[in-house]
């Protein structure tokens, strides 16, 4: 069974602009860009409460 994991962060002034994946990808570096952007196209990403996309 897959264990659900919950993450929070903030983006820091210097990634402000930068894609969505690319900001998470330095946020959680324990997770692969591949697999965050896996969890961006399963819509399982909010940004301030709203789904992200960018």
């Amino acid at each position: 069974m897959a264990q659900r994991v919950q993450l929070t962060a903030t983006v820091t002034e210097n990634q402000l602009g930068q894609r969505l994946d690319q900001a998470l990808a330095e946020l959680f570096p324990d997770y692969s860009r591949s697999r965050i952007k896996e969890w961006i196209l399963d819509q399982r990403v909010l940004v301030n409460g709203t789904i992200g996309d960018k």
